[in-house]
C-alpha cells in the first residue's frame, strides 16, 4: 500500500488564500464596521495575540498586497512604454529617416 505523500506547497495558493482573506475583511470592514471591530476584539484571546497585534498584521499583509500590485501595474507600463518606443524605431528604420522627438508619448 502506498504512503500518502504530504500535500505540495504551492506559493501560489497561499497568495490566493491571503488575497481571500483581505477582500473578505474589507467587504466586513465597509459594511459594518462594527461588526469588523467586535470581529478583531473575538479572535484576539483564541488566537493568543493582543488586537494591536491582529490590527499590525492584517495590515501589513493588506500593504504588502497593495506594494505588489503597485509594482506589477510599474511594470506593465514600463513593458508599454518600451514596446512603444521600439515600434517607433522600427517604424524609423523601414521608412528610412530619423526623427529628433524621442519622446515616448508624443507624436513624432
Amino acid at each position: 500500500m502506498p504512503v500518502p505523500q504530504p500535500p505540495t506547497h504551492d506559493p501560489q495558493d497561499e497568495t490566493l488564500v491571503l488575497t481571500e482573506h483581505i477582500y473578505l475583511f474589507s467587504r466586513i470592514l465597509l459594511s459594518n464596521r462594527q461588526i469588523f471591530v467586535q470581529l478583531m476584539a473575538a479572535s484576539a484571546p483564541v488566537l493568543n495575540q493582543t488586537e494591536a497585534v491582529l490590527y499590525d498584521s492584517l495590515l501589513d499583509k493588506w500593504w504588502e498586497k497593495v506594494t505588489v500590485v503597485d509594482s506589477l501595474s510599474l511594470n506593465n507600463t514600463a513593458d508599454l512604454l518600451l514596446v512603444r518606443q521600439r515600434e517607433r524605431i522600427e517604424a524609423q528604420k523601414t521608412d528610412g529617416t530619423r526623427h529628433c522627438n524621442t519622446s515616448l508619448y508624443g507624436s513624432r
